[in-house]
C-alpha cells in the first residue's frame, strides 16, 4: 500500500480540529523563522537559499553578529487566495556583537505566507515584520485580603508548591478570598536564587483549582 493510499483514508482534520494544510503552514513557518533569524557564524545565505532559491539578500556581518532564536510560536493561521496560508509567528532572540555578552531582544512578530497548493509547503517570500498583537491582560484579582487565612488553605498551598519541586517557599503568603475560593500568592526561590511570586487557587473542598476559581 502506498503513502497516497494511506493518506486517502485520513481524516482531513486533526483531532484538534485543524486541517493538515493549516498545521503544515504553521510548522513550516516556525521552521523558516528559526532558520532565517539564526546567525551562528556559518554562512546564513546557504540556509536562506534552501527556503527561497535565487533570493538575493546581502547581509552586513562585518561586526560578526550572532543571533539565536530563544523561542518561536505561531499565533494564528488564516487562509488566503490560491491555496496559501498567512501565518503570524512570534519569536524572541538572543543577540551578541563581536563575541560580547548576549542580550535578549523584545518579542517580535512576523508574517510568513506559505503555499501548500503544490503539496509540499513552500515559503512565498521573506518575512514581513508586523506589530506584536496586543494581549488582553485580563482582570486582576480583586478578592478580599485576609489577615488570618485558614490553616488548611496555607497547608494545601505549601504542599502543592513543594510537590511541584519549584524551589524554596519563602516569606509570608498573601491570601485573598472571593466567596468560597481562596487565592494564595507566595514567593518561591529557585536554584539560581531568583524569587518568583506565584499564585495558587484553593476551592471550597480544599483542593487546588485553576486560576479564576473554576474547577
Amino acid at each position: 500500500m502506498s503513502e497516497a493510499d494511506l493518506r486517502a483514508g485520513e481524516d482531513p482534520t486533526a483531532s484538534d480540529g485543524h486541517s493538515q494544510e493549516e498545521r503544515q503552514a504553521a510548522s513550516y513557518s516556525e521552521w523558516f523563522v528559526l532558520d532565517y533569524f539564526t546567525l551562528d557564524g556559518t554562512e546564513q545565505s546557504d540556509g536562506l537559499e534552501w527556503w527561497l532559491p535565487g533570493i538575493n539578500r546581502p547581509l552586513d556581518t562585518s561586526a560578526r553578529p550572532l543571533s539565536f532564536v530563544e523561542w518561536v510560536r505561531t499565533l494564528w493561521v488564516e487562509p488566503v487566495a490560491g491555496g496559501r496560508w498567512r501565518t503570524v509567528v512570534a519569536l524572541r532572540r538572543l543577540v551578541s556583537v563581536d563575541g560580547g555578552a548576549y542580550s535578549r531582544l523584545p518579542t517580535q512578530s512576523v508574517e510568513v505566507v506559505v503555499d501548500v497548493e503544490a503539496g509540499m509547503p513552500t515559503i512565498v517570500d521573506l518575512p514581513r515584520l508586523i506589530p506584536l498583537p496586543e494581549a488582553n491582560p485580563g482582570q486582576w484579582w480583586v478578592g478580599e485580603e485576609l489577615e488570618t487565612p485558614p490553616t488548611a488553605v496555607l497547608r494545601t498551598a505549601r504542599e502543592e508548591l513543594l510537590l511541584a519541586q519549584a524551589g524554596t517557599v519563602v516569606g509570608r503568603p498573601v491570601v485573598s478570598r472571593m466567596e468560597d475560593v481562596w487565592r494564595v500568592e507566595w514567593a518561591v526561590v529557585d536554584t539560581a536564587g531568583i524569587s518568583w511570586p506565584v499564585s495558587l487557587w484553593i476551592g471550597p473542598d480544599g483542593v487546588a483549582v485553576p486560576a479564576g476559581g473554576q474547577g
